[in-house]
């Protein structure tokens, strides 16, 4: 499975199960962003396993990772802040 595409990010800080979602592409170049052609962040694919980063920004204290298993049309997995947010 190749993650290059308009994917739909579903996801929640914390375990109170408050889902937010939005679109996300992933380019074939190794960035992702929210519209088509965005550069917010790399991502990297090892068969099913898929990690993404955003970029820090100069407001931001610290960036926000994902890390998850690929298969098909979905993805699942967990995320977490560099400040010590934990999501999935």
């Amino acid at each position: 499975m190749n993650a290059v595409g308009l994917w739909t990010l579903h996801f929640d800080w914390g375990p109170k199960g408050n889902y937010y979602w939005t679109p996300i592409y992933f380019n074939f170049d190794g960035t992702f962003g929210y519209l088509a052609g965005g550069n917010d962040g790399t991502w990297t694919q090892v068969d099913d396993l898929i990690t993404w980063r955003f970029k820090r920004q100069p407001d931001q204290a610290d960036n926000t990772v994902y890390s998850g298993t690929a298969t098909r049309n979905f993805m699942s997995g967990l995320m977490f802040s560099f400040s010590g947010e934990n999501g999935h």
